[in-house]
């Protein structure tokens, strides 16, 4: 069994693979200025993002998703389907991921990621990726639950109650939602955050 340097060490090296393989996938801002077309999907190649997101959720345990400016969805691995198949679909439940796209937008600044429980019970972390003071989308973590907190089952149980949802499905898929260190999650947000600080000051690695 790997000791937990082992696995600091594999996790490191899967990391820095990540990064490397995005290379080629950067275009320049020249580019940009050139068509005068500040978003998102001019900056970064969409598809080939979302194939390197499944092993960076492979390796960290973490969905990952990328937002644009408008909060439209380009690409996501990893959303837990406690929240893609029940809170999106009741419109109370629902609701709690529309305060917590509000509560990241209104506290958005460069260089600052951004940690959220929201009011379904979830932890998600946020990251927006600006160019040339432009706010281009954002880069969101999630869900999942920190290790060092008690996950009260008695209010999902409540909460299944309330939203009149299938309680055995529900519960079985909160048993789905990854439990994480902070270390982990840490590391797997700095090395989003370093991608996206080289892609807003330069607009390439």
């Amino acid at each position: 069994m790997e000791n937990q340097q082992d696995l600091k060490t594999n996790f490191e090296n899967r990391v820095h693979q990540l990064e490397v393989s995005m290379l080629r996938f950067i275009r320049t801002p020249e580019m940009l200025k050139q068509h005068n077309d500040f978003s998102i999907e001019s900056l970064i190649d969409v598809n080939d993002v979302k194939d390197l997101m499944l092993p960076f959720y492979t390796s960290t345990g973490l969905g990952v998703s990328l937002f644009n400016k408008d909060h439209q969805l380009l690409a996501t691995v990893g959303w837990q389907k406690i929240c893609t198949h029940f809170h999106k679909h009741h419109p109370e439940a629902h609701q709690s991921c529309k305060e917590s796209e509000q509560f990241f937008k209104k506290h958005f600044e460069p260089n600052k990621a951004i940690s959220f429980k929201c009011s379904n019970g979830l932890w998600d972390v946020a990251y927006p990726i600006y160019l040339d003071e432009e706010f281009l989308g954002s880069i969101q973590f999630g869900q999942f639950f920190f290790d060092h907190e008690p996950i009260d089952k008695h209010f999902f149980i409540k909460q299944a109650e309330k939203y009149q949802f299938d309680q055995q499905a529900y519960i079985e898929q909160l048993k789905q939602v990854p439990i994480l260190n902070q270390e982990k999650v840490d590391a797997a947000i700095r090395l989003f955050i370093s991608i996206v600080e080289k892609i807003a000051k330069t607009g390439k690695l």
